[in-house]
């Protein structure tokens, strides 16, 4: 359902081949394994919002494990959303 969802292998080689996964590596070196309370809750799924007041200007649901927005485009559109009158 998560992992195993070819939104996952795609997302990853899209990030290999932008920079080698650059951040992905930073970041490892401090990562610490956290085992969630119910096995159900590994299977949860987060997404990407920018409201304007009670409306939903973006919205992005991941489909798998690292299946994220772009995020250039999620800066673009808050600060569209910033400058705008």
């Amino acid at each position: 359902r998560t992992f195993f969802n070819p939104a996952t292998p795609y997302a990853m080689l899209a990030r290999f081949q932008k920079d080698g996964a650059q951040d992905l590596r930073d970041v490892l070196g401090r990562w610490k394994i956290w085992i969630p309370p119910k096995q159900d809750q590994a299977f949860q799924q987060g997404g990407t919002f920018i409201l304007d007041g009670t409306t939903t200007v973006f919205e992005h649901f991941d489909q798998s494990t690292g299946d994220h927005p772009d995020l250039d485009t999620v800066l673009d559109v808050a600060r569209d959303l910033k400058s705008a009158p």
